[in-house]
């Protein structure tokens, strides 16, 4: 049991880091976006660069929603253990009432698990998404100094 809660410690660990590392990935590429264009003027050329910075926000928002969200399932995942051991003050010891709470809450916590992953992963495609619209602006950049 005890290895388990290890691994799970672990991976929970590894995925708020890599969430992390792809939130910080996201504010320096647009970092460097505006850097680049600062001695630019503003063309149509400049549309995939917009779309890259566009998306790059939009992982870093689903990164943050993804952290709050494991935060919220982490504080209904207590409240869950609270009421199976009777110390909620809400639910007590009434057998029923523990019932009913548990179940709420397990519903609670899925609900908040599917969400949590679609931001994972839509974390994941907006930042790839940036990437593909800054190389493709990069090399539109390219064919029209040559």
């Amino acid at each position: 049991m005890e290895e388990q809660l290890e691994i799970q410690r672990h991976f929970r660990s590894s995925q708020e880091k890599y969430v992390y590392y792809l939130i910080s990935l996201c504010v320096s590429a647009i970092g460097f976006s505006i850097y680049i264009t600062l001695n630019k003027t503003l063309s149509y050329i400049m549309l995939p660069l917009g779309l890259s910075i566009l998306a790059w926000s939009l992982s870093i928002i689903n990164g943050f929603k993804f952290i709050e969200l494991i935060l919220s399932i982490l504080r209904v995942n207590n409240n869950y253990f609270e009421v199976l051991k009777g110390n909620n003050p809400i639910s007590g010891t009434d057998p029923q009432k523990i019932k009913i709470g548990v179940e709420f809450l397990m519903e609670e916590m899925e609900k908040g698990g599917m969400i949590a992953k679609k931001r994972y992963q839509s974390q994941y495609v907006f930042f790839v998404i940036g990437m593909a619209s800054f190389l493709v602006w990069h090399i539109l950049e390219l064919l029209i100094k040559t």
